[in-house]
């Protein structure tokens, strides 16, 4: 490097840590307050109208002083030059929903690890950030996820001219599904031409074609075909895990194939995914795996088949999804007692599997594969999808 990069480098980095000290500079003279009261502006219109700054950016501003009124540590660290404008505006956004215990919490975290992490990568406060909210705010994240499964959808829109558009979303362990498919049946990724690589979004769509292609042809095993069941592809999760007296508790995060951080899974996703599951237990001391168990599967693949063919599709009330798009659920939960057996198995897809966790279905085995299902004080009653209700 000659002396002329070398300067140049030096005096970005002069410029950018100069940006910072004004940046810390200005929220604590916002955290004052009445800026914009001698002009009859709001605080908000002053900053956009005088700093020329846009509404966005004006609001997260006035944002950010308000969380750090209740985390003195965090804007000590700004002062400090410990962390820099862009960490702090980004444990800002993660703590945002939180009350003012909660973020008092997460300040003494941040105070705490700031310091360690002085060589690290400059998202890693950041996600420790958002890792602890997600750990005290576990009710809200279930809710969210919740709310994802329900709002998934995708949507095929012709044009007149022929051809069409595709767009939609997903909630996490579902759009982990779909990466996992259509990334195994596209060709093997060329060159990146960067975030927007056309050549692998057009790889990923041939994938996506030949799912559909091959299913159309009937594709899968005789087995698959006769019951239903298919082979759906399972994402890769890794669930860090506490043992106690009620067994296994811990947070999954997926390794799916996309770009970033693993996502990580509300506790109501987590225990919806373990409950029909392919799993391997791997120990760790600190980060250093030092041994893992045989592949064991939830639920062994002959129960998994007698359910296919006794369901034929899920059992939630109203809901006739082919038994492919299913998970298989314990009526009875294990954590009561509930065994490993066809008759305390049922057929769910992910929408309705999911809301059976959330409101707590209490869903009691009747004779003849009849299904009693007690929805906030209501109940239902569901048959088998290829059966006929026996005869009294």
């Amino acid at each position: 490097m000659n002396d002329t990069t070398t300067t140049t480098t030096e005096e970005v980095l002069r410029l950018l840590r100069e940006a910072d000290d004004l940046n810390a500079r200005a929220l604590a003279l916002i955290a004052r307050g009445d800026i914009g009261a001698d002009l009859g502006l709001s605080d908000e219109v002053a900053i956009r109208l005088l700093a020329r700054r846009t509404s966005w950016e004006a609001r997260e501003l006035l944002s950010m002083t308000e969380v750090l009124s209740s985390m003195p540590a965090t804007a000590g660290l700004l002062t400090e030059a410990v962390l820099s404008f862009s960490q702090v505006r980004g444990i800002c956004r993660a703590v945002r929903p939180l009350g003012v215990a909660e973020r008092a919490q997460i300040d003494a975290l941040v105070a705490r690890r700031a310091p360690a992490l002085c060589d690290a990568e400059p998202e890693q406060i950041i996600w420790d950030t958002e890792n602890l909210v997600f750990d005290l705010t576990p009710s809200e994240q279930n809710r969210r996820e919740a709310q994802a499964v329900e709002s998934s959808f995708l949507c095929l829109q012709g044009r007149l001219d022929g051809g069409g558009s595709i767009y939609g979303q997903a909630d996490t362990a579902s759009f982990a599904t779909l990466c996992q498919a259509i990334d195994l049946a596209s060709p093997r990724p060329v060159k990146s031409e960067g975030p927007y690589d056309r050549t692998r979004g057009r790889q990923m769509f041939d994938g996506l074609l030949s799912i559909c292609q091959d299913s159309l042809q009937g594709g899968g095993t005789a087995q698959a075909t006769s019951t239903g069941t298919g082979t759906r592809p399972r994402p890769l999760f890794v669930l860090t895990a506490q043992v106690d007296e009620h067994g296994l508790a811990g947070a999954a995060r997926v390794l799916g194939n996309v770009t970033g951080r693993p996502q990580r899974l509300s506790p109501l996703a987590t225990e919806v995914a373990a409950c029909d599951a392919t799993y391997k237990a791997v120990v760790f001391d600190g980060e250093v795996p030092i041994a893992i168990g045989r592949q064991t599967q939830t639920i062994p693949e002959r129960l998994r088949l007698a359910v296919a063919a006794r369901d034929g599709g899920c059992r939630g009330p109203g809901c006739f999804a082919p038994m492919r798009w299913c998970d298989l659920h314990h009526l009875i939960p294990r954590e009561d007692g509930g065994p490993t057996e066809e008759w305390n198995l049922g057929g769910f897809c992910r929408r309705c599997h999911t809301k059976a966790h959330e409101q707590g279905w209490k869903i009691t085995p009747e004779p003849g594969g009849v299904m009693a299902i007690q929805i906030k004080g209501r109940t239902y009653r569901t048959h088998s999808r290829v059966r006929p209700p026996p005869r009294n």
